[in-house]
C-alpha cells in the first residue's frame, strides 16, 4: 500500500541547491541537461516545515545530531543535575549499550533521535543514576581517550546492571516520532536500532531543458572615496528559473508497522503531504526569494506498487504558441498517466485527488480536482483506512 505524490513547481530565478562549485545542481535526463534539486535537500526542507510551520507538535519530532550526549544531558540539567555529572552519566549509558561515543561526547555519524526517546533515556538514566556516576577511581585513571572513530572500550569501575542496559536500549525503540518513521535512521554501532524510513523522495528535475545563467554582481564600499573608483567586491553566481517535477512515495504498511495507531498514521500522512507542498530549500533565498508554491499536486493511494511519472518528461517540454511550461507539463503528465493506465490498468488505484492552479489540460484528472486542503485531508483519511484494514 503506497501514497504517490506528484508535484509540478515553477521556481523564479534561484539557486536553491548548490554543487561543490556553488552552481545550481543539474543532471542529464532524456539526453538533455536539466535543473535538479537533491532528495536530501528536499527532505531537509520537509523536516524543517514540520517544525517551522507547526505542522507537527514537538513531541512527534526528532533531532538529527552527533551530539546525542548534549541532547540528553540537557534534559537532565533541566531536572536539576550538574552539567558534568549529566554528561558523564549519558556517555556511560550510551557506551554501555555499544554506541561509540568520543570523549568530546559525539557519535561517529549523524543520527535522528526522537523527542520521546530523549525523554525515556533521561528517565532511565535517572533510575540508574548511582551505577552510572559512582564509577571506581581507576575509570578515569586507566581510560584511554576515544576520539574520532576510535572504538569504545568497556568502562572500568562500577558495573552497569543488565536491567539498566535494557532500559537504555529500550528507550531508542520508542515509536512516537513521525519524522523518524518517515525518514529512518542508521547507527552503525547499533544495527538493531536502525530504522528503514517509510518515505522515498526522488531528486526533482526540470520538465524542460536547463537554461543556466550566470549573474555578475558587484557591491559598493560605502566609505570608499571618489579617488578610489571601482566596486568594493565583485563576483559570479549561477542561477536558473525552472519548472520542476517532484515525486515521492510513502510505504504505508511500513509506516503502520512503525507508528501502529490509525490516528498517528493519519497525522503522519497528512503532515508529509502538507510539508511536501510548502517545503522549499533555503539555498540563496535571501538573494532570490523564490518562494513559489506548487502549481499542480497529484496524490494517489494505491495497493500495487509505487509509480513515478518522471518519464513524462523524457522529451523536454516546450512552451508552444499561446501556451506556457506549466500547461505543457500538466499535459505531458496527464498523457503519461493515461499511457500507464492503458498498459498496467487501474485496479490498484484506491484514491486519486488533484489540486491545480490551472483547470485547462487536466484531461482525465479534471473530475478529481479539489482544493488543496480537501486533497490533504482526503488522502490522509483514505490511506489510513486502506492500510489499517
Amino acid at each position: 500500500m503506497y501514497l504517490d505524490l506528484h508535484i509540478l513547481q515553477s521556481f523564479a530565478p534561484a539557486n536553491l541547491n548548490r554543487d561543490d562549485t556553488g552552481s545550481p545542481k543539474e543532471c542529464i535526463f532524456g539526453g538533455a541537461r536539466r535543473a535538479r534539486i537533491s532528495s536530501q535537500s528536499l527532505k531537509r526542507a520537509i523536516r524543517e516545515a514540520f517544525r517551522d510551520d507547526a505542522i507537527l507538535p514537538p513531541e512527534r519530532l526528532a533531532t538529527r545530531t552527533k551530539q546525542v550526549v548534549r541532547l540528553v544531558a540537557g534534559r537532565l540539567v533541566e531536572r536539576g543535575w550538574e552539567q558534568a555529572e549529566a554528561r558523564t552519566a549519558v556517555t556511560r549509558a550510551l557506551r554501555a549499550i555499544g554506541w561509540n561515543i568520543s570523549d568530546e561526547g559525539e557519535s561517529d555519524a549523524l543520527a535522528l533521535v526522537a523527542a520521546d526517546q530523549v525523554e525515556a533515556l533521561a528517565d532511565a538514566i535517572e533510575r540508574h543514576r548511582t551505577a552510572l556516576t559512582a564509577a571506581a577511581a581507576e575509570a578515569d585513571a586507566t581510560a584511554e581517550p576515544r576520539r574520532g572513530r576510535a572504538r569504545a572500550k568497556p568502562e572500568a569501575g562500577t558495573e552497569i546492571a543488565p536491567e539498566a542496559k535494557r532500559a537504555f536500549s529500550a528507550a531508542l525503540d520508542l515509536a512516537g516520532s513521525i519524522d523518524l518513521a518517515l525518514f529512518g535512521r542508521f547507527i552503525a554501532d547499533l544495527p538493531d536500532k536502525n530504522i528503514d524510513g517509510a518515505a522515498y523522495v526522488a531528486h526533482s528535475l526540470s520538465t524542460h531543458a536547463l537554461d543556466a545563467e550566470t549573474d555578475y554582481f558587484t557591491a559598493v564600499d560605502e566609505l570608499q572615496t571618489a579617488a578610489e573608483p571601482g566596486a568594493g567586491m565583485l563576483g559570479l553566481q549561477g542561477y536558473n528559473a525552472s519548472l520542476h517535477y517532484r515525486y515521492a512515495t510513502l510505504d504505508l504498511r511500513s509506516l503502520r508497522e512503525r507508528l501502529g495507531e490509525p490516528d498517528l498514521l493519519r497525522l503522519a500522512v497528512e503532515a508529509f503531504v502538507r510539508a511536501s507542498v510548502v517545503a522549499i530549500p533555503s539555498g540563496k533565498q535571501h538573494g532570490h526569494a523564490a518562494f513559489n508554491r506548487p502549481s499542480f499536486v497529484l496524490a494517489v493511494v494505491r495497493d500495487d506498487a509505487p509509480e513515478s511519472l518522471a518519464n513524462a518528461f523524457l522529451r523536454p517540454v516546450r512552451a508552444g504558441q499561446g501556451d506556457d511550461l506549466l500547461r505543457a507539463s500538466v499535459a505531458a503528465l496527464e498523457a503519461e498517466w493515461r499511457a500507464h493506465r492503458a498498459m498496467y490498468g487501474d485496479e490498484g488505484i484506491r484514491h486519486l485527488a488533484v489540486a491545480s492552479l490551472t483547470t485547462e489540460d487536466l484531461g482525465v484528472f479534471a473530475p478529481a480536482q479539489v482544493p488543496l486542503k480537501t486533497l490533504v485531508a482526503a488522502v490522509a483519511t483514505r490511506a489510513a483506512v486502506e492500510v489499517m484494514e
